[in-house]
């Protein structure tokens, strides 16, 4: 861990992937799965998380390398990766705390962040914010421990960012998706976990925000990219806070009743 600054109750925290996801305290991705299914919420805190698959590794490489936060490289094309010369590679840029990915991964990645940095005003926002920030709290309601690492605070903006990747950035497409994964879950626990921070900390106007704009690329082709947003004033951005709230309330009665056995 590299840092962390306490503010009225929340810690706002630059660590590493490893160090956030060991935390106890709960995110947005614990909450919706107990919202679908408390028992493998149970499971899943007790035996941790499945392995990362292939597309997940690619989603940690790919937020690292849009924002900059992580080297990631790929193997030189005229290496064997059969080699002693092909592993030792991949030892020293392991140890070096690299991302290794595939040369085809490596071309969509150099597609993904030229498209995004052709966008002046974006990239400005990733240049100047807060990049992959962690943020734990103390829920005021329930006492349960939260935390939250978002993917960038912009400076001097009312919106927050998060960047996904999708079969489609076409916005009825992205909407679907967005429903079906929860986004409008992950919206909202992020924007509640930014209002427990000094907003001076973070470079921003206000405490509160407009909403999550989040950035879609499209990972094929030309991998086209659109901003959708989910605004904090929309009837989905309030379905989301009131089913968080209960699922807050009944995780706190399991986690009660769980310390009562």
């Amino acid at each position: 861990m590299t840092g962390s600054t306490q503010t009225a109750g929340a810690t706002l925290i630059d660590e590493t992937d490893e160090e956030y996801f060991a935390s106890p305290a709960i995110d947005q991705s614990q909450v919706k799965k107990f919202m679908h299914n408390p028992a493998d919420w149970g499971w899943e805190r007790l035996h941790g998380g499945m392995e990362p698959t292939p597309a997940m590794k690619f989603g940690t490489a790919f937020h690292a390398y849009l924002l900059g936060t992580a080297d990631v490289t790929a193997m030189p094309e005229d290496m064997n990766p059969r080699t002693k010369e092909a592993r030792e590679w991949k030892a020293e840029q392991e140890a070096q705390g690299a991302l290794i990915v595939s040369q085809q991964d490596m071309q969509l990645l150099d597609r993904m962040r030229d498209n995004l940095r052709r966008d002046d005003e974006r990239a400005r926002m990733i240049d100047e914010g807060l990049r992959e920030q962690a943020i734990e709290w103390t829920d005021a309601r329930t006492g349960l421990r939260l935390k939250a690492k978002l993917d960038l605070i912009p400076r001097d903006s009312l919106w927050l960012v998060d960047i996904k990747t999708a079969a489609s950035a076409q916005p009825d497409d992205f909407a679907r998706s967005a429903w079906l994964h929860g986004y409008h879950i992950q919206a909202e626990f992020y924007r509640a976990a930014v209002m427990m921070i000094d907003p001076a900390l973070l470079h921003r106007p206000h405490r509160d925000s407009l909403g999550m704009q989040f950035w879609v690329f499209e990972k094929q082709d030309a991998c086209d990219w659109r901003p959708w947003s989910i605004r904090a004033s929309s009837e989905i951005a309030e379905c989301a806070r009131t089913s968080i709230r209960q699922a807050l309330l009944r995780l706190a009665e399991c986690v009660e009743k769980a310390g009562d056995a």
